[in-house]
């Protein structure tokens, strides 16, 4: 067996096997955290925000819950000409243009509720609601404090909701990461003062904005599963939805600015490649296909050896069939056997009638064959005289000399 082939199925063999592991059925693994921040409303994972997603239908009954990811300007889901509709934007990074804190502002003063809830803000968000607060690089990563574990249990986050920093409002709290920020400067003349941390640090702030509000919030691990399911957490949401009057005609949690504008909407093969054993698989396959491809597209057959251009025998045949008559001496008989030659060959090759030599035929034979007219009609006439019967030896190398001429230019 070539070496080719063995390497092919050595592939082949390798790819069933490693398929085979990462499609079987997994044995009992001991449970591993999960300490990504996704913050997604389909994410299920302890930092997603899927059982709040699923709260806010308990906690408003029969209002609409929807979710949108459609820049302000591409809006379907929300309405600027709606009042009373609650916009929930739960982010790492919020970073609006100056036209999309625009929408929302427009949104706002319309009579609707925009809650803001993100580990930091861009320059431009931070200037237009007239905010400090500390860097933390929320683009970094999944993790905002790098060397700290995902889970401390010797450390409890905390945050309330309250008028004051000496007030003595509810503190809600869980054993998780600290994936919050806080406000270090305000304008008090424009913002107001909503929700601290547990070390008494401004994290919540609204401002009134039209006949609606918008609020600001810097800690997006409140709205997470681990959180919201700790204890009576869910109350801390609550608390802070109260702030908006009445009930909301309908609630839209925007991930608009989740992952980044360019990363909302992904294509089916960049959601398979999320997936650890199918990413694996994925490239697996390709590497497997690149190599068959690089080894086996090869036509596998014989190389068809080279021939020489074939030769035209006639005149070798003609030379030794004349010498043989010519040794007997029976001229007119080797004169016939010529002619019944030269004429078989003008029908297979001309399609010419030779039944009867006409004065035609000598026209059509030059301009069929490419020879002078002179010539087929030297020919013409030697065959007539064939015919008759009547020619010696001196004719019979002339009619032989014509048609070795006529061979050699045909």
């Amino acid at each position: 067996m070539k070496k080719k082939q063995l390497l092919v199925i050595a592939i082949t063999a390798v790819l069933v096997i490693v398929l085979a592991y990462l499609f079987m059925p997994s044995r009992k693994k001991s449970a591993v955290f999960d300490g990504r921040v996704t913050l997604g409303i389909n994410d299920k994972n302890p930092y997603g925000c899927y059982a709040t997603y699923q709260l806010l239908s308990q906690m408003y009954p029969r209002i609409p819950v929807t979710s949108n990811r459609k820049a302000p300007a591409e809006w379907e889901k929300i309405s600027l000409d709606s009042t009373r509709q609650l916009v929930l934007i739960v982010a790492k990074y919020f970073n609006p243009t100056e036209d999309e804190l625009h929408y929302l502002s427009v949104l706002a003063a319309q009579g609707n509720y925009i809650v803001i809830s993100a580990l930091e803000m861009n320059y431009d968000a931070r200037k237009f609601f007239r905010l400090q607060q500390m860097y933390l690089d929320a683009q970094k990563g999944d993790v905002v404090l790098e060397g700290q574990p995902m889970i401390r249990v010797s450390h409890k986050f905390g945050v309330r909701v309250a008028n004051s920093a000496q007030s003595s409002a509810t503190t809600f709290d869980y054993p998780g990461v600290d994936y919050s920020n806080i406000f270090t400067l305000i304008d008090t003349a424009y913002l107001q003062p909503l929700g601290y941390n547990g070390r008494s640090e401004l994290n919540l702030a609204g401002v009134i904005s039209g006949n609606g509000a918008i609020l600001l919030h810097t800690a997006p691990v409140t709205f997470t599963n681990f959180f919201a399911l700790y204890h009576n957490n869910y109350r801390y949401l609550q608390q802070m939805l109260a702030l908006m009057p009445g009930h909301p005609s309908r609630i839209i949690w925007d991930e608009y600015f989740l992952r980044g504008k360019v990363a909302v909407e992904k294509g089916m093969l960049t959601a398979v490649l999320q997936h650890h054993n199918f990413r694996w698989a994925f490239w697996l396959v390709l590497v497997v296909t690149v190599l068959f491809l690089i080894t086996g597209v090869k036509r596998r057959q014989r190389l068809i050896p080279w021939h020489p251009k074939p030769v035209n025998d006639s005149l070798e045949f003609i030379s030794v069939i004349g010498k043989l008559y010519y040794e007997k001496g029976d001229h007119t008989n080797m004169a016939q056997k010529m002619t019944q030659f030269f004429l078989e060959q003008v029908r297979q090759k001309y399609q010419l009638d030779t039944q009867d030599i006409q004065p035609a035929f000598a026209q059509q034979l030059a301009a069929k064959a490419g020879i002078t007219p002179q010539h087929a009609q030297d020919i013409a006439d030697y065959i007539l005289k064939t015919k008759a019967g009547k020619i010696d030896a001196t004719e019979l190398a002339a009619f032989y000399g014509l048609l070795h001429d006529y061979y050699k230019t045909t």
